[in-house]
């Protein structure tokens, strides 16, 4: 017991060496997440203090409506799937994305808005992962969908949900919403620059910064964007 109590006073001061090491590195570990975090939020804060015009906040009927719209999408989708199982086949994203109409990602991910509203109906345990990339949906959602009464097409959905999100997108821009915030600000399940870039190429938006192409547009679409939601009418009509 003597040699096992002097081994542990010898040791003690080797512990203390460390546990002041770890307290320092604790401490460093500290400050620079603070410097990286907590300074550019104070930062942020001052500046939005100082200049509360240029950063506008979206009315709460303006979020209700996006809200709405992302909706009626989720039940485009689950209808989607619905017809799949019925036909004994998943569904790929690049269907919902067809049949839909929601934005491509850019870059190549032409089905990225479609795949991200799929996670979040998985993560709602209302649709599941079947393989290869592909989708259908769960048993309990199946059941909810067999007893409901027979509505829109998932594409008249798609459509009337994509122009409430539109919508509510520029309405944030009309009110001087920053792009950046659009997202957290409408609770989107995607980045807003995937509905903007789709609304840029519609001449219903400038590009780049995202401005409204005419003081009207929130309420009324361009000459311009009226042919391609033409289209887009047919198009449902055809299916």
């Amino acid at each position: 017991m003597t040699e096992e109590r002097q081994q542990v006073q010898e040791d003690q001061p080797s512990i203390q060496a460390r546990l002041n090491d770890l307290k320092e590195e604790v401490r460093s570990l500290r400050l620079t997440l603070e410097s990286r975090v907590d300074r550019p939020i104070r930062q942020q804060e001052a500046a939005r203090a100082a200049r509360p015009g240029e950063y506008m906040h979206a009315a709460a009927d303006t979020v209700a409506a996006a809200r709405l719209g992302i909706l009626q999408l989720e039940e485009a989708i689950l209808d989607i799937l619905l017809e799949g199982m019925q036909e004994n086949r998943t569904v790929a994203p690049s269907e919902i994305t067809r049949r839909t109409g929601l934005p491509g990602g850019g870059d190549a991910q032409e089905d990225w808005t479609a795949w991200s509203f799929l996670q979040v109906l998985v993560g709602e345990n209302r649709a599941m992962h079947a393989g290869e990339g592909r989708y259908a949906l769960t048993q309990a959602e199946l059941e909810l969908r067999r007893k409901k009464r027979v509505g829109n097409s998932p594409e008249s959905s798609a459509h009337l949900g994509l122009q409430q999100v539109e919508k509510a997108i520029l309405d944030c821009l009309q009110k001087g919403v920053p792009t950046a915030d659009i997202t957290h600000q409408l609770q989107l399940p995607v980045n807003a620059s995937h509905f903007l870039r789709m609304l840029a190429a519609q001449n219903r938006v400038t590009p780049g910064q995202y401005a409204l192409a005419q003081p009207a547009e929130s309420a009324q679409p361009t000459a311009a964007a009226q042919p391609a939601e033409a289209a887009a009418a047919g198009e449902t009509d055809r299916d």
